[in-house]
């Protein structure tokens, strides 16, 4: 781990951290829960999925409309730095770890169908599995729409009601992946007409919707990665019937440009305009990049120490996780700089416990803290870890079976 000026900044900003109580426990504390139904990773999307990348999409749901769970306020604890380990890592134990402020980035009790805010707690209908603003309501992904499988891509009033206008009259078959750019002004998603998708470049004041139907064969699947600046929108299209990847962005006057260099995407930097994703696989691990695509396809950095997730809302760092994970997740999580790939701070479960970090459920909660699901010895909940090592819990725990997730952050593909 290296010792920074970020470090000592983070330390710092400790004392001054404001916030509540640890998220809404009365919508999930005391229900009766079955296990036939939990929801599995995965599980509805099936004839309509579209590659399911780690996506920012920066959603924006505080202060929302309509009647909901109030959360208590308390005094925001002190957190020191979790216990250091031999291998330089800190602790990663949400048993272990104090109770947090309550969560600044939404998300959702999946067998609830209950979005938690940091002010209040909202209904769902059912199925939603991402949101963002739009207008005065939301655009939503809802999963298993269509006899149980397939995505749809919804609008919501100011009270989470599906609703019907001029922008969607009727829900439309879609990719699991909704993505916002970084002031949530514009949305980013994927329609299919005739079996064919369509990328959709969407201003959420009603602006002019921008829908580019994608060069490829009638196998071509399409799925929207995150936005760079002036709302241009990187997109990944594969061939699932030759397994071939390709890579591109739309700028807002509809001109389509592609980049290379990898072999999945998984985020892009409005801040900064870097992609990073996959760029080799080892079959027992991975090599991963980054590049800044309008300037330069070469690669700035490489690493095959770490698989990359989400950049921070500034672009200086990004999610580091492990090389390879398997079916649960990653048992690492990590904090990198993200223009060299160094190392900032490293998290890891202890060695006589069984720790998964969702692979794609990790998120900047500001430019330094990320929020994280994790699964330890069959229970999940979220963590809040810190560039200094402090770790909390800021969610409770709950059983899990059979891959199963009980959280989800709304601003990741469903998948």
């Amino acid at each position: 781990m290296n010792t920074t000026d970020d470090l000592t900044r983070s330390l710092q900003q400790q004392a001054d951290r404001i916030g509540g109580h640890p998220i809404d426990f009365e919508s999930v504390r005391g229900r009766a829960r079955s296990i036939q139904r939990r929801r599995r990773a995965g599980s509805a999307v099936v004839a309509a999925a579209v590659l399911t990348v780690a996506v920012p999409v920066g959603i924006t749901v505080a202060g929302g409309q309509g009647g909901g769970t109030p959360q208590p306020a308390s005094p925001v604890p002190t957190i020191e730095p979790a216990p250091l380990q031999e291998d330089g890592s800190f602790l990663l134990s949400p048993e272990d770890a104090p109770e947090g402020a309550v969560p600044q980035v939404a998300y959702i009790v999946l067998d609830d169908n209950r979005l938690s805010t940091p002010e209040r707690s909202y209904e769902l209908p059912e199925g939603i599995v991402q949101l963002a603003r739009y207008g005065e309501g939301w655009m939503a992904i809802q999963a298993g729409a269509f006899g149980g499988i397939g995505t749809r891509v919804v609008e919501l009033d100011s009270d989470f009601e599906i609703t019907r206008d001029a922008v969607l009259p009727e829900p439309r078959l879609s990719g699991p992946t909704l993505v916002a750019n970084a002031d949530g002004s514009r949305l980013g998603w994927v329609e299919l007409e005739d079996g064919k998708p369509l990328l959709v470049n969407s201003p959420v004041d009603g602006g002019t919707t921008i829908r580019v139907r994608i060069p490829g064969n009638q196998h071509t699947e399409t799925s929207p990665v995150g936005f760079l600046a002036d709302g241009t929108l990187v997109f990944i299209t594969a061939d699932p019937t030759t397994f071939e990847y390709e890579f591109g962005y739309v700028t807002t006057s509809g001109e389509i440009s592609s980049f290379g260099g990898f072999n999945v995407l998984e985020s892009t930097s409005e801040a900064t305009g870097l992609v990073a994703g996959q760029t080799e696989f080892l079959g027992d691990g991975s090599c991963s990049g980054v590049i800044d695509p309008l300037a330069d396809t070469k690669l700035l950095w490489e690493t095959c120490d770490y698989s990359l997730g989400q950049f921070s809302p500034d672009g200086r760092y990004i999610v580091g996780l492990a090389a390879y994970s398997d079916g649960p997740g990653s048992p690492s999580l990590s904090i990198l700089d993200a223009r060299t790939g160094e190392p900032v701070v490293d998290y890891r479960g202890p060695q006589d416990r069984r720790t998964y970090i969702g692979v794609d459920q990790v998120v900047w909660e500001d430019d330094d803290t990320v929020l994280a699901t994790v699964e330890q010895d069959g229970e999940q909940g979220i963590v809040r870890a810190e560039l200094d090592g402090a770790l909390s819990r800021v969610a409770p725990s709950l059983p899990t079976a059979n891959l199963s997730i009980e959280y989800r952050f709304p601003n990741h593909p469903f998948g």
